[in-house]
């Protein structure tokens, strides 16, 4: 992947929809690393995830966020103009996800999501960050 730049993985789950996993990590334009899930076909269903260090045990799963509520954390949505706020809700419209400040390295993506009754694990993404949050921007 490139380190620099969003990596993004489309699948199709067992029930015929899609959903497309996607890293946005750019220390020039942010100090958070963002993991979106956008279900391109279908509801808005459950997912969770987790981010880790490669090499080191996973931790625990944690709920997806609808993308609305990452975008309030990272106080991304205080710098839109109006007409920026209607296309960034367009843009959210089936997207959940989170955002994380990760120290320099490389990390492991895990994501999985509520298919009928049960779950479904995607395959696992691999990603440098860059710079640590305190070194983001143009410092």
């Amino acid at each position: 992947m490139n380190p620099m730049g969003p990596a993004e993985e489309s699948h199709q789950l067992p029930d015929g929809s899609w959903v497309s996993l996607r890293i946005e990590n750019d220390p020039l334009y942010s100090e958070w690393s963002y993991f979106w899930m956008t279900f391109v076909t279908g509801k808005v269903r459950p997912a969770w995830y987790r981010v880790f260090p490669v090499a080191t045990p996973p931790p625990e799963w944690r709920l997806m966020k609808p993308a609305g509520a990452v975008d309030k954390q990272t106080g991304v949505e205080e710098d839109e103009s109006e007409k920026d706020a209607q296309q960034t809700m367009r843009d959210n419209e089936g997207k959940v996800g989170a955002a994380r400040k990760l120290s320099k390295g490389r990390y492991v993506l895990q994501a999985k999501i509520r298919v009928g009754d049960g779950e479904i694990e995607l395959p696992s993404i691999e990603f440098d960050v860059s710079r640590g949050p305190r070194s983001a921007g143009w410092g």
